[in-house]
């Protein structure tokens, strides 16, 4: 009998510690907040840098909406790639209030080095932080602004390739150029050198040379390790699959050496198992297909749930945890526009809100800013709209409070519940109180169905709250959960587990299964 207490008490031990240790990662189950610099904040200082949007690039009005433009043989971009709206670091940086209001805990800025383009995914030095933004001593500002507000920042890693201009690959140009070995050249390519799936103003590194790698990330004063050690909280990759699993390995190892609570999360477009330990995390893109096409009815909800459940068992809940569930960046299409039925978007940003993993929300999705595919995508931020609030605002507001008050919605397992036509699944802790029922009908029918709350913590006879509305909506018989729900509506429920009249069934419950 002994025996059995003590295995009894250290399997519940061991679950507390597990949950409070997660409670401890800064990395899992927080918000992520993506700032395009140049269009998140007008800069207060357009005037003085002028001269830096000379042609052929172009700088454009606050409110002027971009435009797709066309390629230019002689700077082999594409005219909106140079286009400007003039914002910068120290404008960021006056917007970090607005942030922290918000519930954000981490901003994430797309490229901020020396570049020629916009988007900055053409680097000519790493080491220099693009004027039109600013300088270094912006940078260290702009984390000393974050720390100081419970905040922290990450950077985008663009070590995959570097610009046509850039001084290191022109000299590598130079048969017998130090950087030769730097870049892939021969006659396999039409242009003579390697491009980024054929980009012309983008050739790719040789990560296979150790003198790259060391440069970028292995070597003592490496680019991760130097920024990592200045202060920022960890890397997203860009386009991380060209790096490959060895690569990956060898940069996330030196990003812990500089810090071992630094972060390093990587664009995948395809399926997350087994990039981890490559990488703490992913962008879980493949997540927000399956969530917006379920949306619009081209996947049932079964089938959704099989899928969810299947990528968090085969890739593991603490690398979901860790990863970013995003429904839109700077690469794709807004998903007020995407999703422009209120019911729907609706649907979409409870998924986001209550499936495991990190929230990341791009600039101006809180406001249900619109646009299509790059470059319609990158429009400006509206802080009118924010100033005013609107209809967007107010839903992200109220997700973001529900997150921050749900430690099972930051941190907690999932279990998927079997029904016929909805998605159900429970987020739970090592603490019954803390359970969580989220249900939503994507379906344009009313749905009524049985449903069995598989919680082994969680006692039969509960009154549910939906967090959304903060009305008590339903009431449990046995551990059954009748469910009648409208058409496109999601419940987040939250069992009421108040003692009555000082009693509580639950008064010797302790998170031990």
């Amino acid at each position: 009998m002994k025996k059995t207490q003590n295995h009894y008490h250290q399997a519940a031990n061991s679950k507390r510690d597990l949950f409070s240790q997660r409670e401890r990662d800064w990395r899992q189950g927080g918000i992520v907040y993506q700032v395009f610099v140049d269009r998140f904040v007008p800069s207060a200082n357009l005037k003085a840098k002028a001269h830096l949007y000379q042609a052929p690039r172009s700088l454009q009005s606050w409110q002027t909406l971009p435009q797709r433009g066309f390629k230019d043989t002689k700077t082999r971009y594409w005219t909106h790639e140079l286009a400007f709206w003039g914002g910068d670091l120290q404008s960021t940086i006056s917007k970090i209030s607005y942030l922290k209001k918000l519930g954000v805990n981490t901003v994430y800025l797309n490229p901020i080095f020396d570049a020629y383009s916009n988007h900055k995914y053409d680097t000519y030095n790493y080491e220099v932080i693009s004027p039109e933004y600013g300088n270094m001593e912006d940078l260290k500002l702009l984390i000393q602004t974050l720390n100081e507000n419970g905040m922290k920042l990450v950077l985008d890693g663009v070590f995959n390739h570097m610009a046509i201009e850039s001084p290191k690959f022109i000299d590598a140009n130079k048969p017998n150029s130090l950087y030769r070995d730097w870049f892939v050249f021969g006659k396999a390519f039409p242009t003579g050198y390697r491009l980024w799936h054929n980009a012309p103003s983008l050739p790719e590194l040789n990560l296979p040379n150790p003198e790259v790698r060391d440069y970028l990330f292995s070597g003592p004063n490496s680019i991760v390790k130097r920024y990592i050690k200045m202060g920022i909280a960890g890397w997203r990759l860009d386009t991380a699959i060209e790096l490959g699993y060895h690569y990956l390995n060898e940069l996330t190892e030196a990003a812990h050496q500089a810090n071992p609570e630094s972060l390093v999360v990587g664009e995948l477009n395809n399926y997350p198992q087994g990039w981890a330990p490559s990488m703490d995390g992913t962008m879980l893109l493949p997540l927000r297909d399956l969530i917006i096409q379920t949306i619009k009815g081209m996947i049932h909800p079964h089938v959704f749930a099989a899928n969810v459940r299947q990528m968090v068992e085969e890739t593991g809940i603490e690398t979901i945890l860790k990863s970013w569930v995003l429904l839109e960046n700077h690469d794709l299409g807004r998903i007020a526009t995407d999703l422009n039925d209120w019911a729907q978007y609706q649907l979409a940003k409870t998924l986001q809100f209550t499936l495991p993993g990190t929230i990341n929300l791009y600039m101006g999705e809180e406001i249900g800013t619109l646009g299509g595919d790059d470059p319609l995508n990158r429009a400006t931020m509206n802080w009118q709209v924010v100033e005013k609030g609107n209809a967007y605002l107010t839903l992200h507001q109220n997700l973001i409070r529900i997150r921050q008050q749900e430690r099972a919605l930051r941190i907690g397992d999932i279990k998927f519940l079997h029904t016929s036509n909805l998605i159900a699944y429970l987020r739970t802790t090592d603490q019954v109180e803390e359970t969580v029922v989220v249900v939503i009908n994507p379906n344009d029918k009313p749905i009524k169905e049985t449903i069995l709350v598989t919680d082994p913590m969680l006692k039969s006879h509960n009154h549910f709250i939906d967090l959304i509305t903060g009305k008590e909506i339903l009431t449990s018989y046995g551990v059954l959960l009748p469910i009648e729900i409208p058409a496109k509506t999601s419940w987040i429920l939250k069992p009421n587990l108040k003692p009555i009249h000082g009693y509580s069934p639950y008064k010797n419950i302790n998170g031990s299964f």
